[in-house]
């Protein structure tokens, strides 16, 4: 796993200074829990209270029903939008990573095909090739229109599929894997043009019904909810919501029932030391099977982190994500003008 021994040796060596962490600036314990003292909009003296009076016992295997709860709040506006109630999805807790190789190693056999978004973070292949899966990488390519690496629907994502659907091998695809925003490009799949485009050559090859698609959505919330082009697109006027919570990009209801989402608190939020993710989808067979496989994993979370967590949902739309939208934006300026000072050597460009 080369980035993470990469990160083993130098992250947390002496006179390391770093410029390749994928989370947001961090915030301490202390912090967190003053946030939710004084949070607003969504009041969180209940969540103390679990706090003071916490039992550090085993917890339950597939989250705390309160963090279940309120992760159910945050995805409830998505789903009203589709007319979907929010008791029809399932959500199990996990640790970010813990949710890729659950995921893999629970839902694909050797032989099974399927299609990933490469470059990627490794895991998100390795493990269905460990698997005995044949992985086809769906390459990013260079627009010179644009000066961006960019995913081509139509004549990749297309391609792949009629040469394996109507080719010799005629295996079908298991999988289709993504990562939006994608890392390291940037490029998301979450407009609705995009998701459209995704879902038309899905309808076309007849995989709509058995094909998994697994988005790792962990930076997804980076993105600005009403105001980025990503969510305006996704955010249609007939969507709008008057909730406690906003709708936000996600694949969560836009390809298919055997969607796949893992999300968590590591990147935008900045609160990778919680190691809280999650996993949603609205298949109750796939969701039964990573379940299961969490048997053989860590079985359960951590319940400091769960309570955590709960705070942190609680305080995001609020505090954490503007906070970390606001260090994105000034972080820009600054590389632009650093940029600039390079003699040539890099261009800064409009995205």
């Amino acid at each position: 796993f080369g980035v993470e021994r990469f990160f083993a040796k130098y992250e947390f060596a002496p006179k390391q200074k770093h410029l390749s962490n994928s989370d947001c600036e961090t915030v301490s314990m202390q912090e967190l829990l003053d946030m939710a003292k004084n949070s607003k909009a969504r009041p969180c003296a209940d969540v103390l209270d679990l706090w003071r009076t916490l039992d550090l016992g085993y917890t339950e295997s597939s989250g705390h029903p309160k963090l279940r709860e309120e992760l159910r709040k945050v995805y409830q506006p998505v789903l009203s939008a589709r007319g979907i109630p929010s008791s029809k999805v399932n959500i199990m807790t996990c640790v970010p990573i813990e949710g890729i190789v659950v995921s893999m190693n629970a839902l694909l056999d050797p032989g099974d095909v399927i299609i990933v978004m490469e470059p990627c973070y490794q895991v998100l292949s390795e493990i269905a090739i460990t698997r005995g899966c044949r992985v086809i990488p769906w390459f990013a390519r260079f627009n010179d229109k644009t000066n961006l690496y960019e995913f081509d629907i139509q004549h990749d994502l297309r391609g792949i599929w009629q040469r394996e659907v109507r080719g010799t091998s005629n295996a079908g695809i298991k999988m289709l894997v993504m990562n939006s925003p994608h890392n390291p490009t940037g490029w998301d799949c979450m407009s609705t043009a995009r998701a459209n485009e995704i879902r038309e050559v899905m309808i076309e090859f007849g995989a709509l019904e058995d094909t998994i698609v697994f988005c790792d959505e962990m930076y997804g919330r980076i993105l600005d909810d009403d105001a980025c082009s990503v969510a305006s697109d996704v955010v249609t006027d007939d969507e709008k919501t008057d909730g406690s919570y906003p709708i936000f990009p996600t694949l969560l209801v836009r390809l298919n029932s055997k969607t796949i989402i893992l999300s968590g608190l590591s990147k935008p939020q900045g609160l990778p030391g919680l190691r809280v993710g999650w996993l949603v989808t609205q298949d109750d067979n796939l969701f039964e099977k990573l379940c299961e496989q969490k048997d053989y994993t860590t079985i359960c979370g951590s319940a400091p982190s769960e309570i955590l967590a709960i705070a942190a949902l609680r305080v995001q739309d609020e505090i954490l994500l503007p906070r970390s939208r606001d260090t994105v934006r000034r972080n820009m300026i600054l590389l632009r003008e650093a940029l600039v000072n390079t003699g040539g050597y890099h261009q800064a460009i409009d995205t």
